[in-house]
């Protein structure tokens, strides 16, 4: 895996060469460009992009609201970060004053929860491409974290990659949002969703509470093998015909980094559907000890890719060690997740 770091180092001159001097990018533009057109949303234009999408919104557990692009995703989600606390495993942790990178935020639970954990002198920062759940996040931020109780939040609508290229198109499922990417790979969305499925409805885990789950665990449960695969097919079919694509605009967390002025983060966490490698290799060599731990969610694609993660992350960023685990519902797929600390 030594081309990984000689692609990464490869990768760090052609950035600083990109822009002149040591420099990752002029800072004004950037902020700028952040911060106006496309970016700049208004309570009456994010209500209305919220209704034109079709968002709808969810309860969860703990009782809160909160708003939705796909509202079958939220229970797992919930379970995932809440319950589970998948990001905080392997000594990951959080602590009062943190600061956080929510990269891949997705509608904003774990952005949601950070911001409890690190209380109000903590600080996170959630990163979000796509119009639309990026509405949804913006909206959850604004009703949910106002209490004193809770950190500062800055959103962002932009996506995060490698530096290389500061737009990209994404592909966007809108009934199924936690599956878009800017790196689309149809074929092993469809797998995992049928694994996932698979996993989950037999043992009713990260489901949420509706006649569809109950009939898709009843089916997985007694039904014939034929007619199951059938229904859930149709069913996957269904999710990926709302297929969109719309372009977006990236940075690197290097540059956000600067952008920010940031000095320390304490949780770099990625779930970005097989772009976390570009995201990686858009930390510069300097911010590198600023990042004092990283949980990301990694396709293991090609089956080397995993592997390359672990590379960069050991041999680039020099975290003495890192950790890899799959979620019981996410046995048979290629998602795995790594946690690594200082």
């Amino acid at each position: 895996m030594d081309d990984v770091v000689h692609l990464f180092r490869s990768r760090v001159r052609l950035q600083h060469a990109c822009v002149g001097g040591g420099d990752v990018f002029d800072e004004r533009t950037r902020a700028g460009d952040l911060n106006s057109q496309p970016q700049t949303w208004t309570p009456g234009l994010m209500a209305a992009r919220v209704a034109a999408c079709g968002a709808s919104s969810a309860v969860l557990p703990d009782g809160r609201r909160v708003r939705c692009v796909s509202k079958r995703d939220v229970a797992f989600l919930y379970r995932e970060i809440f319950q589970e606390k998948c990001y905080l495993k392997h000594g990951v942790d959080l602590r009062p004053g943190d600061t956080v990178f929510d990269v891949g935020a997705n509608i904003g639970l774990f952005t949601l929860f950070a911001a409890e954990r690190c209380g109000p002198d903590g600080k996170v920062y959630a990163f979000e491409p796509l119009p639309e759940t990026f509405a949804a996040l913006k909206h959850n931020v604004d009703a949910l974290c106002s209490d004193d109780r809770m950190g500062t939040v800055v959103s962002s609508q932009v996506g995060v990659s490698d530096g290389s290229q500061t737009e990209a198109e994404f592909t966007y499922y809108a009934s199924a949002a936690g599956w878009s990417s800017m790196e689309p790979d149809e074929g092993e969305v469809r797998e995992a969703m049928s694994q996932y499925l698979d996993n989950a409805l037999v043992s009713s885990s990260g489901l949420e509470d509706s006649w569809l789950a109950k009939t898709g665990t009843f089916l997985a449960r007694y039904a014939p093998r034929w007619l199951y695969n059938l229904v859930k097919m149709t069913f996957i079919n269904n999710m990926l015909r709302s297929r969109q694509t719309t372009k977006c605009r990236l940075l690197s967390v290097s540059e956000a980094i600067k952008m920010y002025e940031v000095q320390c983060v304490d949780l770099l966490k990625v779930d970005v559907e097989r772009a976390e490698l570009g995201v990686l290799m858009g930390v510069g060599l300097e911010d590198w000890p600023k990042i004092r731990q990283c949980a990301l969610e990694v396709h293991d694609l090609d089956g080397e890719r995993l592997q390359a993660v672990c590379t960069l992350l050991q041999d680039v960023a020099h975290y003495p060690r890192v950790e890899v685990e799959q979620d019981v519902d996410l046995k048979g797929t290629k998602l795995y997740n790594v946690y690594c600390r200082r």
